[in-house]
């Protein structure tokens, strides 16, 4: 046994659902092997559709059913059961796997510490990075490359300062900082010397966007963003990130302007 999980997440749970897993089986162990499976008495485990699969594939399966009321037994039911003063954990942690992919499943098996409170903001982080998916681009492509650069650099400043930063899914020119009651969202400014005033307010009104939209769907965290400069800007262009509502990482200290 390797402790792998291999698992299919549906929103139903219906006979081709069942079978669709089953064929994913298939296709992942070597066809030599029988693949032994105990289920609990789910009618789509047992049905005709399911049956007529299994007669195509002789001896490639053998299920072991569960006694009726009894699907505790299965040793896969504690996978899903991690909290015992919450009675929905198992609710829980199936919407949050939905949300979030196998990959946390698989991380609550190899981790002891691995709780409840991690999954939610695993899920919050997720949740996150679709809002920012959503909002309409602020860079060029070309742009979009610089703006990765200057993310990785801000990234490494960070970690030689022990400072954990979480990725935007689907936005890798953007991270996020989280603590239990602060979300901190970093945005790189790309600019040339005929654009700077025009990119500070493109990036301060994603900014807002981001804060204004989180807010809603977080009200019990402090949403704050940070603009991210690695070139030298003026006391002027600094104060229109501050009113933009923006704090700023100057990557390179003689950068900051005087004031």
């Amino acid at each position: 046994m390797t402790g792998e999980v291999t698992g299919l997440l549906r929103d139903s749970h219906k006979s081709q659902d069942f079978i669709d897993f089953l064929n994913l089986l298939d296709g992942k162990y070597g066809q030599k092997l029988t693949i032994k499976m105990i289920l609990d008495n789910h009618s789509a485990h047992k049905s005709k559709l399911v049956m007529d699969y299994l007669g195509t594939k002789p001896g490639r399966f053998q299920f072991t059913f569960t006694p009726v009321h009894s699907s505790w037994l299965n040793l896969v039911e504690s996978f899903f059961y991690l909290d015992k003063e919450d009675a929905n954990a198992t609710t829980k942690v199936l919407k949050e796997a939905r949300e979030v992919g196998l990959d946390m499943w698989t991380a609550m098996l190899s981790d002891d510490s691995f709780t409840m409170e991690l999954i939610e903001d695993e899920t919050v982080r997720h949740n996150i990075s679709q809002v920012i998916q959503r909002l309409s681009p602020i860079y060029t492509e070309a742009e979009r490359k610089k703006a990765i650069r200057i993310s990785d650099t801000a990234l490494r400043y960070l970690e030689e300062r022990k400072i954990k930063a979480y990725p935007v899914k689907g936005v890798p020119e953007e991270f996020m900082l989280m603590s239990k009651d602060r979300i901190e969202i970093y945005i790189p400014l790309v600019v040339n010397t005929k654009n700077v005033k025009q990119k500070i307010q493109l990036v301060c009104g994603h900014a807002a966007m981001i804060r204004g939209t989180l807010y809603k769907q977080y009200p019990e965290y402090y949403i704050d963003t940070t603009v991210i400069v690695n070139r030298a800007i003026t006391e002027e262009d600094r104060q229109l990130i501050e009113t933009g509502n923006a704090n700023y990482l100057f990557l390179n200290q003689e950068d900051i302007p005087l004031q």
